[in-house]
């Protein structure tokens, strides 16, 4: 079951992250170096002039395989490797204590539930039963409301539109109600691309083999899957694509609710509401106009009979992994096909991803408490000062700005709170019934609290969840992220280790690892996304003509430098796609470099490591974060969709930039790593 947030859904709050890719993890790579910085992991018979990127990271590159159950393998997916391995420790401890309260209970009764695969057998396909009768009736506005409404409280989401409550992006302090386009089975992109007519074809194969697990023909299946296709694809035409998705602004549509409810007559919005606990507004916040009219003419056009097929696969796709063997075997094979993969994820691993995004609260009490100990914190908090004074100084004597922009951007980044770790108010999940015994309905009565709570807040003084976006934020997720709307950054208790941070190594290391992320974060809230949102995490145009206009000349120069790299053949780097992130390394990179000069000139200057200078450990610190391994079906889908650029580029990309990279490596005019000065994009 594919588990899905409301922010995800609807794209709330600007969340930027570092970002590592998939964070699933499954059998032991081969790495025998320790995690995080090492100089096993560089081959020195490279020449850093020539090819940085495998000098620093050619040993690691060398002996690391990708795993059979996953797509690719780098620092993040080891590192989850890792907090996984600890998780699975703490709840087979929970899971062994029939006699446990609290948290213990709710990890370890889910757990021995999701694991009894003899129960889910014998059931078969009866969990679903209840939502598959009603999704054969939705040929009425009334009867698709209700259906809308049942699946967001127990798939976490509809396919055909979804809600959420979340602070006005123009006034946060204030709750709104947003509306937001369905959630389908495949990404936009691989509805279209000629690349992904293979996935395309898997998709079919899959829905077809759900049918036909449900009790339909072979006919009956084939043409109830190409039915599917047919209507998800035509809807996902109207979405925005990744990159218009990422400017805030393309999905901010104030528009009152009567306007709404015309426009959308296909479905009851008042009954939808309703049967949520909702009290229509008189204004809803709309992601995408132009989606909502195109599924509004396909309810219209469509006969309710395809509708009802199309709603059927829903239920079973997204339920799927919660029912017996066959189904589960088949939304599996699907998976790993689509990603190239040789094998699957073992059960349990795949259950701690279950409990990562529906009990990541209860499951991160129990990690902080056994694995992050509070001087942990206090180190990386008064790094993150330091990186802030790094900053201020930096924007104080910035040569492009004016300075009524440059007091607007010194006062958001004085207001710019930074937590680190964990929450120090957990969300209270002791309502919630979790039972030995039923799995789907633990899945479906964890969503439920989780929406019902998000969607009570409508009407309600603005409330902010700590360290509480399943797969970014919570304490046990290998991140640190930036939240626009609410000018603010959480480190994650997972973060914050090798190899991102280790105590035992020299400063140098950490400013460029740890302190680099912190900076990257910070910047977020000054790149292209970011830099919309004001100090109090409005969405304000707080920058002046000229300087919006410099700026806009500057980050273009680093889309140019960004659009130049093929990351494999026939497959180019998307620059536009990718600047916010890239405007974040730059400034992580650059900002964790300056504050490293700046300490060592304070406490002294330490001796070389290694027969490395402290500038040099600094830049290969901050390339072996990005040491990553990917499959060609990986490289592409992320080249198309993901906000970040491919590993190997973060890794040489925003260096090259930097005239002490050159320094510190003798780099000249004539090797193949110069770039030359005029090129060198200087935002912060």
């Amino acid at each position: 079951m594919r588990i899905r947030t409301m922010i995800g859904i609807l794209g709330l709050g600007g969340l930027v992250g570092c970002g590592g890719g998939d964070v699933k993890t499954g059998e032991s790579v081969q790495n025998e170096a320790p995690l995080g910085f090492s100089v096993e992991n560089m081959d020195r018979d490279v020449d850093p002039r020539e090819d940085f990127y495998h000098y620093a990271a050619g040993g690691w590159l060398e002996r690391t395989q990708i795993p059979a159950d996953q797509s690719g393998v780098g620092g993040f997916s080891l590192l989850a490797n890792e907090v996984d391995r600890k998780l699975l420790t703490i709840v087979h401890e929970a899971a062994q204590s029939p006699d446990s309260e609290g948290p213990g209970q709710l990890v370890g009764d889910f757990y021995n539930s999701a694991m009894d695969l003899d129960r889910l057998d014998a059931l078969g396909l009866e969990p679903l039963e209840q939502d598959l009768m009603m999704a054969a009736d939705v040929s009425a506005p009334a009867t698709r409301a209700r259906l809308v409404a049942r699946h967001e409280l127990v798939f976490g989401g509809s396919s055909m539109i979804n809600l959420a409550v979340g602070p006005d992006l123009l006034q946060n302090d204030i709750n709104a109600l947003y509306l937001a386009p369905g959630t389908f089975g495949l990404n936009r992109n691989e509805y279209f691309d000629d690349s992904a007519q293979g996935i395309r074809d898997l998709y079919l194969g899959f829905l077809a083999e759900l049918f036909r697990l449900a009790g339909d023909s072979e006919v009956q299946a084939r043409a109830g899957a190409r039915t599917v296709l047919d209507i998800e694809t035509a809807l996902a035409n109207a979405t925005l694509t990744p990159l218009q998705a990422a400017d805030p602004r393309a999905f901010y549509n104030k528009i009152d609710f009567d306007e709404v409810d015309a426009a959308l007559n296909t479905i009851d919005l008042e009954i939808m509401m309703r049967s949520l606990g909702l009290t229509p507004p008189q204004t809803l916040i709309v992601r995408e106009p132009r989606a909502l009219g195109a599924l509004n003419r396909m309810l219209t056009q469509r006969p309710a009979s395809e509708i009802a097929t199309w709603q059927r696969a829903t239920i079973l796709r997204n339920g799927a992994d919660l029912l017996s063997t066959p189904y589960r075997e088949a939304s599996e094979s699907f998976s790993r096909q689509r990603k190239g993969l040789d094998a699957s994820l073992p059960r349990e691993r795949e259950v701690i991803g279950q409990l990562r995004a529906l009990l990541a609260h209860p499951l991160s009490q129990l990690y902080v408490e056994r694995y992050f100990p509070a001087s942990t914190r206090v180190e990386v908090e008064e790094m993150v000062g330091h990186i802030k004074d790094e900053f201020r100084e930096r924007l104080a004597t910035n040569p492009w700005l004016t300075e009524r922009t440059r007091g607007e951007a010194l006062a958001k980044l004085d207001a710019m709170q930074v937590d680190v770790g964990y929450p120090d108010d957990w969300i209270d999940y002791s309502g919630v019934r979790v039972a030995r015994d039923d799995y789907l309905g633990n899945v479906q009565r964890t969503l439920e609290f989780t929406i019902r709570r998000n969607l009570e807040l409508l009407g309600q003084p603005v409330r902010r969840d700590h360290f509480a976006v399943p797969g970014k934020t919570t304490p046990v997720d290998v991140n640190a992220a930036y939240q626009g709307n609410y000018n603010a950054i959480e480190v994650t208790a997972a973060f914050v280790q090798p190899p991102f941070y280790n105590p035992d190594l020299d400063i140098a290391v950490n400013y460029c690892t740890i302190g680099a992320a912190i900076g990257h974060e910070m910047t977020h809230g000054f790149d292209s996304r970011g830099r919309l949102f004001d100090a109090a995490g409005n969405l304000r145009d707080w920058w002046t003509p000229a300087d919006a206009a410099e700026f806009e000349r500057r980050t273009g120069q680093l889309i140019d430098q960004f659009n130049e790299y093929e990351v494999m053949p026939g497959v180019v780097q998307d620059g536009a796609l990718t600047i916010s992130e890239n405007t974040a390394d730059l400034g992580g990179i650059t900002l964790a470099y300056n504050a490293l000069e700046r300490a060592m000139a304070k406490q002294g200057r330490p001796a070389d490591i290694d027969g490395l200078s402290p500038e040099q450990r600094c830049f290969i610190g901050w390339a072996q974060l990005w040491m990553s391994k990917a499959r060609p079906e990986r490289v592409r889908e992320l080249a198309k969709t993901d906000y970040h650029a491919l590993s190997p580029l973060r890794a040489t990309g925003p260096l090259v930039n930097l005239d002490a990279f050159f320094e510190a490596f003798d780099i000249g005019a004539d090797d193949p790593m110069w770039r030359a000065p005029e090129k060198r994009t200087r935002i912060w």
